[in-house]
């Protein structure tokens, strides 16, 4: 026996002409010969079944939509319910998704399995395209089983990891630190973007560039100039907003012995000018010192000098040598 399942769409439609089960029959009958025919639907949908020499009674269904939301990479389960009398032997269950002309098949992302009380579809590692409005209905012996499931699937990707990095500064002697912050591909496209330093926002110096990848995912692209002398230390952040988290997303900077032209904190600007000039103190006093110490020895030698003037003429030429050290000396240090 060739079956094939319709479904008619009963919401927001024309009321019908026909007014018996024959009718609608004769009306239809047309479309008895293909198979597999993906209706397109709503909350509220006729399920028809075909047989080969009749259709049976249609069965109305007013199922009400449910709504699940998952993360890109993860597992989600749809069931659909049918009475927990029913043999399994005797199901069939149909799945299908809004926009499709044809039923779901099974493979290595779509896995169907039937237990007591319900019909499960698996997909496995959804992506933003599994997005969407999907539909079961359950027959039983010929006869609709149940009330069938409408779930209305919806994808987010978190823009997590944020990479915060520092790149060069060529021909900018106006920018101290050039930073660059980058998303990870995320779905929907809304986001929001915020500069932070040490804590506090910054409302200009940055440009921010959305770039649309493939499979309806997005990345962001923010670039942020510092034309303030900056100091070590000082933290830089980078904050995301989306909806597929619960929490900002932060990426990082801290200042260290880098930059386009990095400056020296303050308290250690001082700290080096005292070191400095303590130095140059003790220099100079040595200095003196070691002066004095000498001028002190060359007086000394010119008063012997002039107290032996009478002795032999050997000590006198030693003192005439030291005579000329001293005078060298005197020289030097004018």
């Amino acid at each position: 026996m060739h079956e094939t399942i319709y479904a008619i769409m009963s919401a927001r439609r024309k009321p019908s002409r026909y007014s018996t089960s024959s009718d609608i029959t004769r009306k239809i009958c047309p479309l008895a010969r293909r198979r597999h025919v993906v209706p397109d639907v709503t909350a509220n949908f006729e399920i028809i079944f075909e047989t080969q020499d009749r259709f049976l009674k249609p069965t109305i269904l007013s199922v009400s939509t449910v709504t699940r939301k998952a993360l890109r990479g993860t597992n989600v389960t749809f069931r659909c319910p049918f009475p927990f009398t029913f043999n399994l032997s005797n199901i069939i269950a149909y799945w299908w998704k809004d926009g499709n002309k044809s039923f779901l098949q099974q493979d290595d992302r779509k896995v169907f399995i039937l237990k007591r009380a319900g019909a499960y579809l698996h997909l496995l590692n959804v992506t933003v395209p599994d997005a969407g409005t999907y539909y079961c209905a359950v027959k039983y012996k010929s006869q609709m089983a149940g009330k069938g499931a409408v779930v209305r699937l919806i994808i987010y990707a978190s823009p997590v990891p944020l990479k915060i990095v520092s790149i060069p500064c060529e021909g900018t002697a106006s920018v101290f630190l050039r930073l660059q912050c980058r998303t990870a591909e995320f779905h929907p496209k809304d986001f929001n973007l915020t500069w932070h330093k040490n804590g506090t926002e910054i409302t200009e110096g940055f440009t921010t560039e959305q770039q649309e990848k493939a499979e309806g995912l997005y990345e962001v692209i923010s670039s942020f100039e510092e034309t303030r002398p900056i100091e070590q230390g000082t933290v830089y952040t980078c904050q995301v907003y989306h909806v597929s988290i619960l929490d900002p997303a932060n990426g990082s900077y801290t200042v260290g012995n880098v930059g386009c032209h990095f400056v020296l904190p303050v308290h250690l600007i001082y700290r080096t000018a005292v070191g400095i000039l303590v130095i140059i103190t003790l220099m100079v006093i040595i200095f003196d010192h070691i002066t004095s110490d000498n001028l002190h020895r060359c007086r000394g030698e010119e008063t012997r000098k002039n107290d032996v003037k009478g002795r032999k003429v050997e000590l006198g030429g030693e003192m005439a040598s030291g005579e000329y050290e001293c005078h060298d000396f005197k020289n030097t240090i004018h």
